[in-house]
Order: structure tokens, then sequence, then C-alpha cells
């Protein structure tokens, strides 16, 4: 894996991305969180990589195999050895917090200060290559943003509010159908590396399937949810003028369904497939409107819900609609 495909990696926040200053105090240097998502493991940021080492279990095969100080200490020289000729790396790193074990992909990369470390959570013992590890489990092949399955595993574990977005491209079908799937392809990959440049700490971009996409916004601000919504659908207007203006007569645009949340600490948080449900019954609603975005907020989602005939809504609404 070269370093370009980590730095692509990093926009994503992925996993745990975090910056090690590197020195003769290197293991008790506090280390600096770009992102982290180790709450998905019931873990918590911890202060310095030498804390992270006193965390490796002990009884994992590969601890099992070297002996559990051999294995410490071969860390460390990885990190040395990084630091000293740049050349980036690849650990198995088997983490144990109170009654949990985890086996984590540890990617190291120098910087100018130090080193990027970039960590993926495995879920079987063993080595498993990056690549294909990534692209199976977290990512989306085609697009490389993350896919459905992250996004349950990311809406289930955070406990923050926010709202999370589904839009759907209009009428994409016939951009097959006219132009080709090549073009097709060449549309979700335009909107697809779009999402990366925008990516920021406050939203995390993944594809359902087909030609659907998902944000989630980890910010609770509505605003600032529209101000995205509005800057993806400027952008998709721009794709004939700009990325494929050599296709006369293709139109590029979306429908978006936008759902308040309040995250799992709320005793009267939805089930993550009524909320599913609502972000189809929202963007359904949008292109049934033909308005840009149809939002429904925290309360209506109860209230919904409440009322008992969501499935009966959404299949009335999803029967009524010409795709």
């Amino acid at each position: 894996m070269n370093d370009e495909r980590l730095d692509v990696l990093s926009s994503f926040r992925s996993l745990i991305l975090l910056d090690m200053p590197f020195g003769v105090d290197a293991m008790k240097s506090h280390l600096e969180y770009l992102f982290s998502d180790f709450s998905i493991a019931g873990m918590p940021n911890f202060e310095t990589f030498g804390d992270i080492l006193k965390n490796i279990d002990p009884n994992s095969e590969v601890c099992e195999g070297v002996g559990f100080l051999t294995y410490k200490n071969e860390i460390k020289e990885s990190l040395q050895t990084c630091f000293e000729n740049g050349k980036t790396t690849s650990i198995l790193l088997p983490l144990r917090y109170g009654e949990d074990s985890h086996n984590f992909l540890m990617k190291i990369k120098k910087n100018g200060h130090g080193l990027s470390i970039l960590l993926f959570l495995l879920h079987k013992d063993g080595y498993i290559d990056l690549d294909t590890y990534v692209a199976d489990k977290f990512k989306d092949r085609l697009t490389g943003l993350f896919n459905f399955n992250t996004f349950k595993t990311h809406l289930e574990a955070d406990k923050t509010p926010g709202f999370i977005c589904l839009f759907d491209l209009n009428k994409f079908k016939e951009i097959n159908d006219t132009y080709g799937h090549s073009v097709g392809d060449d549309v979700l990959l335009l909107v697809s590396s779009f999402m990366i440049s925008i990516s920021s700490q406050d939203e995390i971009f993944y594809r359902r399937s087909g030609d659907e996409f998902l944000i989630y916004v980890l910010k609770n601000d509505l605003k600032y949810a529209m101000g995205l919504i509005k800057s993806m659908e400027a952008y998709l207007h721009s794709i004939p003028k700009v990325s494929l203006k050599q296709y006369e007569g293709l139109s590029v645009s979306a429908s978006y369904g936008l759902l308040e949340i309040h995250g799992s600490n709320d005793k009267n948080e939805l089930s993550l497939d009524d909320k599913l449900k609502l972000l189809d019954l929202a963007m359904y609603q949008a292109k049934k409107s033909g308005k840009l975005c149809h939002y429904i907020s925290y309360e209506d989602s109860l209230n919904i819900v409440a009322s008992g005939d969501l499935d009966k809504r959404l299949q009335s609404l999803a029967a009524s609609i010409k795709r």
C-alpha cells in the first residue's frame, strides 16, 4: 500500500488517525488525535503510545508466539525504523481493555515532526491485507467511500445528536440508458470525489448502494447540514458543464431526505430500522414534491413512528414515484 493511498484513507475519518511526536521520550509524548472511533471498540483515546503498549493483549496468538515483551520491543523498533528511514510499515496490534480484546491493523508513516498512525479494527485473528480488508469491510469498492455496513456501525455506536441524510441521483437509470454505464460510473466517481474533497471532522460520507449516498452529520446544526446539501447539489449541477460537458443533454441532480437524530443516549431514540425507513420516506417526499430536500425533525419522527403507519406510508409513497 503506497503513501498516497494512506493519505486518501486518512481523509475519511478512518477508525483512528493520530500524530505521534518522535524523539527521546516518544513513548511518553502526548498523542494528537485527528480522528477517532476508538469508542466502537469500547476503548478510550490513549494519552501516549506507551499507554497503548501497556494494553497489548499478552494472550493474543502473536504474543504467545514470540513472547509479550519481545513483541512490544518489536513494535518500538518498527516505530524507530519508520522514523529513521521513512518507509511506511504495518503491524498487527492486539489490544485488551477491560474484558474486551480487539485486533487492530496499524499503519505507520513518517511526517514532518514524527509519525502518523492509522488504526483499523479487525474482526478476526491474524494479519489481513489492508487493501482487501478495507474494501470488503469498510469501503465501497467503486467509489472508495465508506459502505452501508460501516454507516450502520457508526450510527449504532455514536451517542451524539446530529443529522443523517440520504440522497438519490434523479433519473440515474436514464443516464445509464442514454450515455452508457461507463458514464454512469463516471458520475458516481465524480460525486464521491467531491465528497472526499469537502470531508471534515463534522461529517462522514457513505455509498448506500447504486446511486444512493448517505451523509452522517456529527454537528448538531441544521443550518450546517443544509449547507452541505446545497453544496452537494451545486456540484451535481456543475458536472455536465465542467467534467462531462462532452455529453449533450446530460443532467445531474438529486433528491435529499434529512433526518434529525438525538443519539443512542436518548431513551426515546428510534431503532436503526426506523431511522432508515424515515430516511427513505423523507427522500421519497422530496422526490415527489420536486423540492431539493424534505426534512423530518426529531419530534416529527417520533410521531410518525408512534402512529404505526410508517411502513404503509413508505410503501404508498414509493409506489407513487416513477424513479
